[in-house]
């Protein structure tokens, strides 16, 4: 119970980190399997994680989530588009953004 709670503060305080961690302490023991199986708990609880790794551009803690947990989340909740794309964006590699020198005449 401490830890949901210490998840739901942190994702409203925005504190990244804290997510991660507490995110990473409800899924260690037998609770795992229940939570991620609930549509609704690890709609939350999978997206909050996902997002703080996104936020924080931490790319390795986002794959591994995906590696360690993707298939024990509900049906319903592998099918969502948000997280399919949280998700599916850590797996490519960034798009280089055009500098003015290299764009066309006339779209500096």
């Amino acid at each position: 119970m401490s830890s949901s709670l210490a998840l739901v503060a942190a994702t409203a305080a925005e504190d990244h980190h804290a997510e991660i961690t507490e995110g990473r302490r409800l899924l260690q023991g037998e609770q795992e399997q229940a939570l991620l199986a609930d549509a609704a708990a690890g709609y939350y609880l999978f997206g909050a994680m996902q997002h703080a790794a996104r936020a924080l551009g931490d790319t390795t803690a986002s794959r591994q989530l995906t590696d360690q947990h993707w298939e024990a989340l509900a049906p319903d909740t592998r099918r969502s588009g948000p997280l399919r794309l949280l998700s599916y964006l850590d797996y490519t590699e960034p798009v280089a953004t055009a500098k003015a020198d290299s764009l066309p005449s006339g779209h500096e």
